[in-house]
């Protein structure tokens, strides 16, 4: 071989030590951002689960608090409206004032679980 193609040969070489390294360090770069990118979905997927814990809570209460509700109009105002009945009076206003009452309870329920749910949208 002369020195010519010896000189080619190496220049050959190094160009593909330089391509190797090239390769080498694409690839660490694109292990690297694998990487990140699984932990933001991680993350993302953390977040979700502590949203749906905390819906399924806000939801837990809303429904103890309209049972609750429940529970207070047959123990003390069905037995009112019963009564009035009885007595022969329509009863419609009495009604018609028992569910505002109603309403009126649990309008901070209804307040509360819209509260809980914008914190979760931000």
């Amino acid at each position: 071989m002369n020195s010519s193609q010896t000189t080619n040969i190496e220049r050959l070489l190094g160009e593909l030590l330089n391509e190797t390294r090239s390769l080498r360090r694409d690839f660490e770069r694109d292990r690297v951002d694998a990487k990140e990118s699984r932990t933001r979905v991680y993350n993302r997927v953390e977040r979700l689960e502590e949203s749906i814990e905390i819906t399924a809570k806000v939801a837990a209460q809303a429904r103890e608090a309209s049972q609750k509700n429940t529970s207070t109009i047959d123990k003390e105002i069905k037995p009112q409206t019963d009564r009035l009945k009885n007595l022969g009076v329509k009863g419609g206003g009495f009604l018609a004032g028992a569910a505002l009452m109603g309403g009126l309870v649990s309008a901070p329920i209804v307040q509360a679980v819209v509260a809980a749910l914008e914190k979760l949208s931000r």
